[in-house]
């Protein structure tokens, strides 16, 4: 995983984030690729998992 160009917050800090994420998902998506799944099944796959991950943590945050 690629670090924070930067540390603490920054501009841009966000697109750094997203584009190291995006780089570990490309090979999360070659290796399911590699074990039988297509490429759409496993994105679809990635953002619902993605979307529950948000609301999880959301709530969590909000029970702090």
């Amino acid at each position: 995983m690629l670090k924070p160009k930067h540390s603490g917050q920054y501009p841009d800090r966000d697109i750094d984030c997203q584009e190291a994420v995006a780089n570990e998902i490309r090979g999360l998506i070659a290796s399911a690729k590699n074990a039988g799944w297509n490429e759409a099944e496993t994105a679809d796959a990635i953002a619902r998992v993605a979307h529950t991950l948000i609301q999880q943590y959301a709530n969590s945050a909000l029970n702090k």
